[in-house]
């Protein structure tokens, strides 16, 4: 049997992931990527790169989600910025904020993964 809960989850997925600017994201994904394979001559182990990666990803969706919480007034005023998801009321600021850290400590473990790997 579905939720309330489940439900509501569902229809805020798309709220959430609003929060992590993902075109911004990958260009900084993309870039971290280029700057590992160009940093030895020898290939990336294959961990070194997906850990990497991944825990810059979420860190940087972390930032981003951070900053929608610093701008979301100034982001109401805005035309351009007026339906993202915390103007737009489909997030509260409380939700926001266990998103962001959540991704960063997913970041941090990532990371960590990636270090000792």
């Amino acid at each position: 049997m579905i939720t309330v809960a489940a439900l509501d989850a569902g229809v805020n997925w798309r709220a959430y992931l609003g929060l992590c600017k993902l075109k911004v994201v990958s260009l900084i994904v993309f870039t971290a990527m280029v700057g590992m394979l160009l940093s030895t001559h020898d290939a990336v182990p294959l961990a070194t790169l997906f850990w990497g990666l991944l825990g810059i990803g979420l860190g940087a969706s972390c930032g981003a989600a951070v900053n929608h919480v610093a701008d979301q007034h100034i982001d109401a005023l805005m035309q351009r910025t007026e339906h993202r998801p915390l103007p737009q009321h489909q997030l509260t600021t409380a939700q926001a904020l266990a998103f962001a850290t959540g991704l960063g400590v997913l970041s941090w473990v990532s990371s960590a993964s990636w270090s000792t790997g």
